[in-house]
């Protein structure tokens, strides 16, 4: 299975000389929030700033649940125990927005083949917890 393309949408650019000129229109990609895309792209990104190569990345169809496989970059393994390797991707994931809880990420490594995956509740956003609003007492 692999992961959807983006969709491509139009978006306005505000030009200089005239707003409804044609010259103004770029072509913007924006991801969908219910296909996942939110949460593959920085992720990926992320991985790939680490030096992994990205070989699948797919959100599951009716699950919260992220998949990547990943090929580890050439050389020996930097993590032999494998706690420290997760705790290594889940600093790669906080650096691009997505905090994990401390046994999050799964991951399985065989040789330099790696996979990782991770579960996001839904309604709390890729963002981490739930934000609370304060009270804020009114004069009166």
């Amino acid at each position: 299975m692999t992961a959807s393309p983006l969709p491509k949408l139009k978006a306005f650019v505000i030009g200089a000389n005239d707003l409804a000129d044609e010259v103004g229109y770029k072509d913007v990609y924006f991801p969908d929030p219910g296909s996942g895309q939110d949460v593959i792209v920085p992720a990926t990104m992320g991985f790939r700033d680490a030096g992994y190569l990205v070989r699948q990345a797919e959100k599951a169809p009716h699950h919260p649940v992220y998949i990547f496989k990943l090929k580890a970059p050439p050389g020996p393994p930097r993590f032999v125990r494998h706690r420290d390797f997760r705790d290594h991707l889940r600093e790669i994931l906080s650096r691009v927005g997505l905090p994990m809880p401390k046994d999050s990420p799964l991951v399985d490594r065989n040789g330099d083949r790696i996979l990782v995956n991770f579960v996001l509740q839904p309604g709390t956003g890729h963002r981490g917890k739930v934000k609370r609003t304060r009270r804020v007492p009114v004069a009166g």
